[in-house]
């Protein structure tokens, strides 16, 4: 009986996340009355990581501010949210599509020569290979990505079994690099399962 006073007293609010391209919109109202330049890429990119939440998408859009000053660049907002943007990440899934080890394994090992985040790498990896299963289980709409990437996945999509595409993504998304942070063993191993 109590619990149903307290219920006919309150106002529920159900929310939704925001989509990206609208979250992108808001970010460049803000940006132009602000004054600050910025690559409609970056915002694309603060709206994808802020996954539909407006307060953390304006949140990082203030960090981006704080460390780089007026221009919100891509690479800066890259370099201030720790993703590399490492087209390889792509290039990894053409390579497993393709049972090209030998490729997949020299990526990896360019991957960590040159210094890239190892394990934010493997979530970009990760990410991508989730973008190609809603894809390939024509789920599109719910992929949001630059356009070359996109396509890429498209065409990645055609050739790959689905089954083929989920259990890279249990393998690669149980990734651990909690031993060495610099190690490419997580890696290589979980492209040779």
């Amino acid at each position: 009986m109590l619990f149903r006073s307290i219920l006919s007293r309150c106002q529920r609010f159900d929310f939704r996340r925001i989509p990206q391209h609208e979250l992108a919109g808001h970010l460049g109202h803000i940006c132009d009355a602000e004054g600050l330049e910025y690559e409609p890429a970056a915002l694309d990119l603060i709206a994808r990581t802020a996954a539909g939440g407006a307060r953390d998408a304006v949140s990082l859009l203030e960090q981006v501010e704080v460390a780089y000053g007026d221009r919100v660049m891509l690479a800066d907002t890259q370099a201030q949210l720790g993703i590399t943007g490492d087209l390889r990440a792509v290039e990894i899934i053409r390579a497993l599509a393709q049972n090209d080890l030998t490729t997949g394994m020299q990526l990896i090992q360019d991957v960590r020569e040159d210094g890239v985040n190892l394990p934010q790498f493997g979530k970009e990896v990760v990410s991508h290979l989730r973008n190609l299963m809603l894809i390939k289980a024509d789920a599109a709409e719910a992929v949001e990505l630059p356009q070359e990437i996109a396509s890429e996945l498209r065409q990645l999509a055609r050739n790959v079994p689905l089954e083929t595409i989920t259990r890279a993504l249990r393998i690669f998304g149980a990734l651990d690099f909690r031993g060495d942070t610099a190690s490419s063993l997580p890696l290589e191993l979980a492209l040779v399962d």
